[in-house]
């Protein structure tokens, strides 16, 4: 008899408070299952955002550089070729002494000595084909007939320029010794104006003297003219198409001339990722063209 009670209690069920605490358990392990697959997820879409937005900007500058670098190219010597305009537009290609960052040069791509349709070249950010409703542009190539799409989704653009005023083969440097960068303040077409407004021989925040965000507070002693240009120095800061969650960026770039602060943007720009990407273009086809 008792072995039969004994069989019969073995094979008793589970009681509820037993059932409880296994859903319970399933429960909670079910529950971190779903927080790592979704930490997962979040992280791969964000990376491939972030791996996106490098290889728009990266791309960009490689085709700027590669371009940049022919300004002025006139094998033939006929005087046709040069860099013409650097004044700043806005996003809509107006003129505007607040706005970004514009460039047009001419080379002589076929060698004919003639200025032909598609030997002039602009870069300019543009809110082509229409604006973003997040106020986040372009990066366009105007070849002189039509606009061209270089990297999208570019937050900021920025050049700025060295030269050798007095054509001794070098270029000119400030009181410290320090190569001199300038850009055209007042779109007048020619440079006036040294972002290195501390002379430590970087262009940073710090160069900004009265807070306005503009790098504007140390003019040159003398106008220079666009035929004295012998380099080049680009800044493309990128950002992310959508927003990249549980993310505030708390950096402060400096673009060209501008301060930019993503955290005081309007449109919620600071919760993008951004990368900021800089090179430095020798003009080997301009004279005198010499470079330390």
């Amino acid at each position: 008899m008792s072995a039969t009670k004994n069989i019969l209690k073995s094979n008793r069920g589970y009681t509820i408070a037993e059932l409880l605490v296994a859903m319970a358990i399933g429960g909670i392990v079910l529950s971190g299952i779903a927080a790592v697959y979704q930490n997962q997820t979040k992280g791969y879409r964000t990376q491939n955002m972030v791996v996106e937005m490098q290889q728009n900007a990266r791309g960009s500058l490689f085709l700027l550089e590669k371009e940049v670098r022919m300004a002025g190219f006139d094998p033939a010597d006929t005087d046709n070729f040069a860099i013409t305009d650097i004044r700043l537009r806005d996003t809509s290609n107006n003129l505007s002494t607040s706005g970004y960052s514009t460039f047009t040069f001419a080379y002589d791509d076929n060698e004919d000595g003639v200025l032909d349709t598609g030997e002039t070249i602009t870069y300019k950010l543009s809110d082509w084909p229409s604006a973003a409703p997040d106020g986040v542009v372009d990066l366009i190539r105007n070849d002189g007939g039509s606009d061209g799409l270089v990297a999208e989704s570019i937050y900021a653009f920025g050049l700025a320029y060295s030269f050798d005023d007095d054509e001794d083969g070098e270029l000119d440097t400030s009181a410290g010794g320090n190569v001199i960068w300038a850009i055209d303040s007042d779109n007048d077409n020619d440079l006036d104006m040294n972002l290195d407004d501390n002379d430590d021989g970087y262009i940073n925040a710090t160069d900004d003297g009265d807070a306005d965000g503009f790098l504007n507070d140390n003019a040159l002693s003398t106008d220079i003219d666009l035929d004295k240009i012998r380099g080049i120095r680009i800044w493309v800061l990128a950002r992310t198409k959508n927003v990249v969650q549980d993310f505030s960026e708390n950096r402060i770039y400096t673009v060209g001339n501008r301060v930019v602060n993503p955290s005081s943007d309007s449109n919620s720009a600071v919760n993008y990722r951004y990368q900021l990407i800089t090179a430095v273009v020798k003009c080997r086809n301009l004279i005198f063209s010499q470079y330390q």
